[in-house]
């Protein structure tokens, strides 16, 4: 959404998960609640990936420190299972954060589709399957017999097939290497492994800000 903002201008943006993780700013590795990322988002704002890159595992311990959230890092850099610490790493003195104006929920068919094609993607719960790590191409189908979620996808579109199937265009988060360069379809409306009836959204502001501090105690 920033993206589509700010019409592609360069500097690409990519945002920081570790430092929602590094945060709790609404779950940790384990899982969470992604509506609560919106709303750390918007009190606080979100580091870019430069200041934090993604490890993939909690921190060795919760603080949200200012180098928790944008080290200032002297090489070597650190290997990929070493969490950076204040002394190879130091708070840095300013870096630049995003925040949202507005967010919240929403579901079903035709708020998703009004919701992306006014301002773009949305993050949508699912119950991910052993099938659906299968995938490789065409419109996935799968119902579940649960319908609690284990897995955010973004919704980023719509589609209908060759046969008639409408359905929704889902960006994964497992890399390219993964279905269809990273993407996969899933069938609209039924046996669509519960993606519309959880969804989140949120208004970011776009605008260069850089923050000089954080406040560690307000953020705890």
């Amino acid at each position: 959404r920033i993206m589509i903002k700010r019409n592609k201008t360069f500097p690409h943006v990519a945002l920081s998960p570790q430092v929602v993780i590094n945060c709790q700013a609404g779950g940790d590795c384990s899982g969470g609640d992604p509506l609560s990322v919106y709303e750390f988002a918007h009190d606080h704002g979100i580091p870019e990936d430069s200041c934090q890159n993604y490890l993939g595992r909690n921190p060795v311990a919760f603080q949200c420190s200012g180098s928790q959230i944008c080290g200032d890092c002297a090489p070597p850099p650190p290997k990929h299972d070493q969490v950076a610490d204040t002394r190879s790493c130091p708070a840095a003195a300013s870096f630049r954060s995003w925040k949202v104006s507005d967010y919240g929920t929403l579901s079903g068919a035709d708020n998703m589709k009004r919701a992306i094609a006014a301002d773009g993607p949305i993050a949508c719960s699912i119950t991910s399957t052993s099938q659906l790590e299968q995938y490789k191409q065409g419109v996935f189908s799968q119902a579940t017999q649960a319908s609690t979620p284990n897995h955010l996808v973004s919704v980023v579109g719509w589609d209908v097939d060759a046969k008639g199937v409408e359905h929704w265009i889902v960006r994964n988060s497992l890399g390219n290497h993964w279905g269809d360069k990273g993407y996969f379809k899933i069938q609209m409306h039924s046996n669509n492994l519960g993606i519309e009836q959880n969804c989140v959204w949120a208004l970011p502001i776009v605008h260069d800000t850089y923050l000089s501090r954080f406040d560690v105690q307000e953020a705890n």
